[in-house]
C-alpha cells in the first residue's frame, strides 16, 4: 500500500480505481495425529498396522479475506486478524487526509463490530 493505491504483483491500482471492496473472514482447522506403524509375526503369517494415536495436534488460523473490485479485474488477499484493522486504519488515515471516505472504506470501517 502507498499514498497513490495499492500494489498487487507489482501493479499499481490507483484508489480511485477501485469501485468496492468485499470482506469476509475464514478459518482453517487440522488436526495431525501421531501414531506408530507396527509389524506382527506369528506362525499364521505377518500383519501390518498402525498403534493407537499417541499424540493429537490441532492447528487453526483465522484469517480476513478482502476482494478488490476495480476497473481491471478483481484481486484477492488475504490478511491475518492482527494485520486486517492496522491496515484499514492506514488506508483510512491516508484517504481521510485527501478528504475522500468511499462507501466501500466506510463499510469496512462500520464492520468493525462485527
Amino acid at each position: 500500500m502507498i499514498d497513490e493505491g495499492v500494489v498487487f504483483g507489482g501493479r499499481l491500482v490507483r484508489w480511485g480505481d477501485v469501485e468496492d471492496v468485499k470482506a469476509w473472514s475464514e478459518s482453517f482447522r487440522e488436526a495431525e495425529i501421531e501414531n506408530s506403524p507396527v509389524v506382527g509375526y506369528s506362525m499364521y503369517g505377518y500383519a501390518i498396522g498402525r498403534t493407537t494415536p499417541l499424540t493429537v495436534t490441532y492447528k487453526s488460523q483465522k484469517y480476513v479475506v478482502l476482494q478488490f473490485f476495480h476497473r481491471n479485474c478483481v484481486e484477492t488477499v488475504y490478511f491475518s486478524r492482527q494485520e486486517y484493522w492496522p491496515f484499514v486504519k492506514a488506508v483510512s488515515g491516508l484517504l481521510g487526509k485527501r478528504g475522500i471516505i468511499p462507501e466501500w472504506l466506510q463499510k469496512l470501517i462500520g464492520s468493525r463490530g462485527n
